[in-house]
């Protein structure tokens, strides 16, 4: 059974507009790849010369974001990096543009055996053509026929992703995704995820190197909210804990005190 790409997640919750058709030079009739291939040769010849931006989006309902890197030249972007962890492994997608149009992408998905064994990995290649998927190549390479109902799901799911965090990263506000932010005196930590310990409040604690650390759960985001629930099953991982040092008012403790505040968590790469 084929695994769920990354686009499953991506879309839980987003307003996906309708893809807009662009076209793009036409296949060769001896390869009707070929076009493609020489889309991703081009662009990732010419990397260091293009425009680069970065951000990082939370995923509705898990402790996980999506970090999201474009590389832009005169035309707009080239080339779309899309990079989310689960929980044993990585997805990795890779998209490609010529004239606005997405004509490529490279999906590599890692996972790693839940007793820390050995690692597979899984390969697919997706070619577009007038804002249509005519080509998927699994991991064996091959060719996934049209006919298969994932293919046409797999399709209509890629073309919305590209199309949704194309604008996003074009897009200072980031809609429902948020860029990280260093300012306002956030900061982040790593460390192996113990539990949450509850007293008069709740804590997260956090193994970094020798040293224990607690950050206070008072308002828990979404991503907070997944791991509460989940407690269990992400105990040992190692996650990036975001938190800020605030003043609050805390009747058990007589008055206001300086707490140190968990602010969402994500699953370290």
């Amino acid at each position: 059974m084929r695994r769920s790409s990354l686009m499953f997640v991506l879309l839980g919750g987003l307003a996906i507009g309708t893809a807009s058709t662009v076209s793009v030079s036409p296949a060769s009739a001896a390869d009707p790849t070929a076009y493609q291939r020489q889309v991703y040769a081009e662009v990732n010849q010419s990397l260091d010369g293009m425009r680069t931006a970065s951000k990082t989006f939370s995923v509705d309902g898990a402790p996980v974001e999506i970090h999201v890197t474009t590389w832009s030249d005169g035309s707009g972007i080239r080339k779309m990096t899309m990079s989310m962890p689960d929980d044993h492994g990585d997805n990795i997608q890779d998209y490609y543009y010529a004239g606005g149009a997405l004509v490529f992408v490279y999906e590599v998905i890692t996972t790693q055996d839940i007793r820390g064994g050995s690692v597979s990995r899984e390969e697919n290649r997706y070619y577009f053509e007038n804002n249509q998927m005519f080509r998927w190549l699994d991991s064996n390479k091959q060719s996934v026929p049209r006919s298969d109902e994932e293919f046409v799901t797999r399709e209509s799911e890629m073309l919305q992703t590209s199309e949704e965090y194309v604008r996003r990263m074009g897009n200072s506000s980031g809609g429902k995704g948020k860029a990280k932010d260093s300012a306002g005196g956030l900061h982040t930590t790593t460390g192996i995820f113990e539990g949450f310990e509850q007293g008069d409040y709740l804590y997260l604690n956090l193994t970094v190197g020798r040293e224990t650390k607690s950050y206070m759960v008072l308002n828990p985001d979404r991503s907070l909210e997944q791991l509460i629930d989940q407690e269990n099953r992400y105990r040992g991982r190692s996650l990036v804990v975001t938190w800020k040092t605030t003043v609050e008012t805390l009747e058990e403790a007589g008055g206001k005190v300086e707490v140190t505040q968990a602010v969402s968590v994500q699953l370290a790469k």
